[in-house]
């Protein structure tokens, strides 16, 4: 039930969403999607909707962030901690990914 004793929208104190919200303005500008795009969650597969592009599964102390290839709904899931980075000189590649090999490139 609302605070007016109505079925509603319940009301959270802000504060307590800033781990959140922090957490999905994080991954916007990471991955360069709309807020409607990130989905959060506990479980361990991501959700099969095609308005996902971003999944991030919390447990109680890590985040696992998943995103899909190319950020096209049909693209599969790419775990990305599990690439591990590689420094390059080459401006061209700087924020791709090469998932064959499991490798995300910074420079």
């Amino acid at each position: 039930m609302g605070e007016l004793g109505a079925p509603g929208a319940e009301y959270i104190d802000p504060d307590k969403l800033k781990v959140y919200t922090d957490i999905i303005n994080r991954m916007v500008k990471k991955y360069d999607v709309d807020k409607e795009e990130i989905f959060v969650g506990f479980g361990d597969i991501p959700p099969s909707d095609p308005a996902c592009l971003v999944y991030i599964q919390l447990t109680n102390c890590f985040m696992n962030e998943y995103f899909r290839k190319g950020m096209k709904p049909d693209g599969r899931w790419v775990c990305w901690n599990y690439l591990r980075e590689e420094i390059t000189k080459d401006p061209s590649l700087k924020g791709t990914y090469n998932l064959r090999e499991g490798i995300q490139y910074r420079p």
